[in-house]
């Protein structure tokens, strides 16, 4: 049945944490279950690691949960990304985002080179599907944390457009994170110094200018 299946189809099962299994291999295991009471059961090769890395709505699934426990990867605050993001000097991390974003879409697409993606290129031109959609949500979702929409790249369908829509997401989460942690009601920003008001944090940034976003988010990690 695999031979069936087009060579992009097939590595893109691999990638998401699935193998095949073999001629022989199958009558051996069908000979083994036979042999057996059970009345269903099911056989798959998975990567367990990848599997999770590759669905991130699976890391919180009760079926899933010893699996996730012993081969689950680290998510949101604990990811590679994350802690390079948040190690990064602000004003350095819009192309940090850029370039981590644009390579994740280069795997997903099969591109060699990510520098051939552009920013204001139009995603869907370059051959992007509804599987390859979910895939690179679902990467995103779990290097930073975030629940993201499922129509992410039909809202935002440049690669300029995506990574400045999780900039701000990403600013406005470590805001709010700051000011859980105590940090104050009022921070002095910009505009002679003055504080900013107690309101929603998306009310607060969306009156910011791009710079004074940036000096927010500074002082709050100081």
């Amino acid at each position: 049945m695999t031979s069936r299946l087009s060579q992009q189809l097939q590595q893109r099962f691999v990638e998401s944490g699935f193998s095949f299994i073999s001629q022989p291999e199958g009558l051996q295991i069908l000979e083994q279950l036979m042999a057996g009471t059970m009345a269903q059961v099911g056989v798959m090769p998975i990567n367990w690691p990848r599997f999770f890395q590759q669905n991130s709505a699976a890391t919180t699934s009760p079926f899933l949960e010893v699996f996730q426990q012993q081969f689950g990867q680290q998510t949101g605050e604990h990811s590679p990304f994350l802690k390079q993001w948040e190690a990064t000097p602000v004003p350095e991390r819009r192309a940090l985002l850029m370039s981590y974003v644009r390579s994740l879409l280069a795997r997903v697409l099969g591109i060699s080179d990510p520098q051939q993606i552009k920013p204001q290129q139009p995603l869907f031109d370059l051959g992007i599907d509804s599987l390859m959609v979910l895939d690179l949500r679902n990467q995103l979702q779990m290097s930073l944390g975030k629940t993201l929409r499922s129509t992410l790249l039909f809202d935002y369908p440049t690669l300029d457009a995506l990574v400045g829509y999780l900039e701000r997401e990403m600013l406005e989460q470590s805001f709010q994170g700051n000011r859980e942690e105590g940090t104050g009601n009022r921070v002095s920003v910009g505009r002679g110094n003055s504080p900013l008001p107690t309101q929603s944090s998306q009310d607060e940034l969306a009156d910011l200018s791009e710079d004074e976003v940036f000096a927010l988010l500074a002082s709050e990690l100081e």
